[in-house]
């Protein structure tokens, strides 16, 4: 895989997600999980212990769900507006915050996964910044 896939470790399974297949590691093998709506690549994930969220991405802003268990993608609660390169951090079950990416590099917008497309941007990074890393400690 190249391109930026997405890995979770969810359940004692790693599951990862590139182009339109999400897979997980299992006896030393990979096995399909489900294939995406759409292609992603250089995209973020967050989950809510059921399904993956997949945002956006090179070519698209939509989020998709992807159950744990294969038996569906979704299209997700909202359009991201960050560039594909962002970061995500999941700052509790059902937020997440997103961070930059390719030509919104300066963008900080907190994102709700239930509900409909409710999204708040916040202050502008002094810095923008794409392809970086993030994290959150809970």
């Amino acid at each position: 895989m190249r391109d930026d896939p997405t890995a979770e470790f969810i359940n004692g399974r790693i599951i990862v997600c590139w182009e339109r297949s999400c897979e997980f590691y299992q006896e030393g093998h990979w096995v399909h999980l489900h294939d995406t709506i759409v292609e992603r690549r250089k995209h973020s994930t967050a989950t809510n212990g059921e399904a993956i969220l997949l945002i956006g991405g090179f070519l698209t802003h939509s989020t998709e769900w992807i159950a744990l268990d294969g038996s569906y993608a979704l299209p997700g609660p909202f359009e991201v507006r960050h560039g594909y390169n962002h970061c995500t951090m999941q700052t509790s079950p059902d937020t997440i915050v997103v961070t930059g990416g390719s030509g919104t590099g300066d963008y900080v917008t907190r994102y709700h996964l239930t509900g409909d497309d409710n999204k708040t941007p916040m202050t502008p990074m002094h810095q923008g910044r794409k392809t970086h890393a993030c994290g959150v400690c809970l």
